[in-house]
């Protein structure tokens, strides 16, 4: 029987390509070169020449491709870590459709599964991290806030009665759940909602970890913000890290708005 902290740890890791690595990288520029291109952005986490990643973008034209190159300050290098970056990738049909705001990552997208709480949302996870640069920029918050109302959410609470299980087993449809609230350091009036896109950035929240009766489930960004109209002030995206993201009640109820009129 494994532990706790091993499940855990499984889930952690279980999309990543590279053991005990998890990067992701924000294209900012795109330059054209004759058989490459050469992509600048932000890069969180540590990242190799030769390491292989996974492309997301909204056209859904996801690919692999291959760092071939990375440079810092116009300098090679072969590692680098939580930095501005450039790349060099291999110049084909597939990586031509990489374009600003995509996210390279070794980081696999996995949606929500009936038998385990798995999921990971790479996409969203890297582009928070460029928020603090970009967040003035309307097409970096338009495509930051259009994934977050179409993507699912993993969400902790405390079941409130008999549950069999612990934190990494899929809540049962017929188990009572309180959902917990986080508050700023600026601000400990404020009640709000975490929400987290991987169990990496959920297993930070230590206190929740250690919780006998504490239990999981994902959830569409609609139900998220039912929950939050029920006495909390917004909804946080990875409070504990690697880069929280803080969205007020409006700004909550207008992605919502956008998610009901996608179609037109």
């Amino acid at each position: 029987m494994l532990t706790r902290k091993t499940r855990i740890r499984s889930l952690m890791h279980k999309s990543v390509k590279y053991n005990e690595r998890r990067f992701t990288f924000v294209v900012e520029e795109k330059i054209e070169e004759e058989n490459m291109l050469r992509l600048k952005g932000i890069l969180s986490g540590s990242m190799q020449v030769l390491d292989e990643v996974y492309v997301y973008n909204l056209s859904g034209d996801g690919c692999m491709t291959r760092v071939t190159g990375l440079y810092e300050n116009g300098t090679r290098v072969k590692k680098a870590k939580d930095r501005e970056v450039e790349l060099v990738i291999k110049k084909n049909a597939s990586s031509m459709k990489i374009a600003q705001y995509s996210v390279l990552t070794d980081i696999r997208e996995c949606i929500s599964k009936e038998v385990e709480n798995e999921l990971e949302l790479p996409y969203i996870r890297g582009l928070i991290t460029a928020y603090a640069k970009h967040h003035t920029d309307p097409k970096f918050m338009s495509v930051l806030l259009w994934l977050i109302g179409r993507v699912e959410w993993l969400m902790c609470a405390k079941a409130t009665d008999v549950h069999n299980g612990d934190i990494m087993d899929v809540l049962r449809g017929n188990t009572n759940a309180a959902f917990m609230s986080v508050s700023t350091s600026m601000d400990s009036s404020l009640f709000i909602l975490p929400v987290f896109t991987d169990w990496d950035a959920l297993h930070r929240w230590k206190t929740m970890m250690l919780e006998k009766d504490a239990v999981t489930m994902i959830m569409p960004f609609a139900d998220v913000e039912g929950i939050m109209e029920k006495g909390f002030s917004g909804i946080v995206v990875n409070p504990f890290g690697p880069q929280p993201f803080y969205i007020p009640k409006e700004l909550a109820r207008s992605v919502l708005q956008m998610q009901e009129k996608k179609d037109s």
